[in-house]
Parts: C-alpha cells; structure tokens; sequence
C-alpha cells in the first residue's frame, strides 16, 4: 500500500493516536518540517512522510539519500523519561524497525549500533532522533525513520 495520508492516519489510529499527519510528495526533509512542527507546540504523535527528500540528514550531519518507493516518516513523541534516557528511544526504535521489516516480508533485516538499518551487511536504513530540552527536562524528541525498501 503506498503511503497517503489516510493511510498513515490510519496506522496512528490503529496504536490509539489522533494527530495531525503531513504527507509531502517531495520535501527538503521529514526531520526538519517535524522539528519546527514539534517546536511550534505539536502533539504526540505528529507524523510527517514523504515520497521524496531533496535534503534528508542522518546521525551526525552526514546525507541520507532515499530511492523511489522509500518510505520516509519523522514523528513528534514527547515521551516522559529523563533526558539522560533518551538516548534508548533511538535503539528501540530500530529493534521495533527491524522487528516491523521482518513481519513485513523482509526477514534479514537487522540493527547495527547505534542506528542503522541493515539487509545483511548492506545498509538499507536509518533511525535519527533529535531531542529539544529545557533545563534538564526532555520538551520534545523527533524521530525519523527512512527505508529504502527495495534494498530491504
């Protein structure tokens, strides 16, 4: 099922999320629109997607390049965990990733520290979460997932 925003709708509703969803066919970056998103006061679970990134980042400023039929998602959690924890929400992000592929028909998917995405020893994916503190508290953490999923 390609992505649409009925779909992703969809999909929140289904883990009882009622948020807003912004689909893009094409887009600077996923991250970055649900950063200044999140920054603006949205809700938990605000989901971004895209078909298409013309600047998409990944784990220290390097590129992430997606191909066509990639599936490119940013999310606004708000989790209530110590800054000092949040660091776990990228790693349970690619287990659940990795876990979510294989239930999908892409069973060798597997995680390499501390978030990348692999088809044996091909890189097919990543995990980018930046988080926002105030002080020592934990305002907000965006979480990005792109898949290139013809590789997987």
């Amino acid at each position: 099922m390609p992505l649409s925003p009925s779909a992703l709708r969809a999909a929140l509703r289904r883990i009882g999320a009622d948020a807003p969803v912004r689909f893009d066919e094409v887009t600077a970056s996923t991250q970055e629109t649900a950063e200044a998103l999140a920054a603006a006061g949205a809700p938990e679970w605000t989901l971004v997607a895209a078909g298409h990134q013309t600047a998409g980042r990944g784990r220290l400023g390097r590129t992430w390049a997606d191909v066509p039929g990639a599936l490119l998602v940013s999310i606004v959690l708000r989790p209530a965990v110590a800054s000092d924890r949040a660091g776990l929400i990228t790693l349970a992000a690619g287990a659940a990733a990795a876990e979510a592929l294989h239930v999908l028909g892409a069973p060798g998917i597997r995680c390499r520290f501390p978030n990348d995405l692999l088809a044996g020893e091909a890189k097919v994916g990543g995990i980018l979460a930046t988080a926002s503190l105030r002080a020592d508290r934990l305002e907000h953490v965006v979480l990005g997932l792109g898949v290139n999923l013809g590789r997987a």
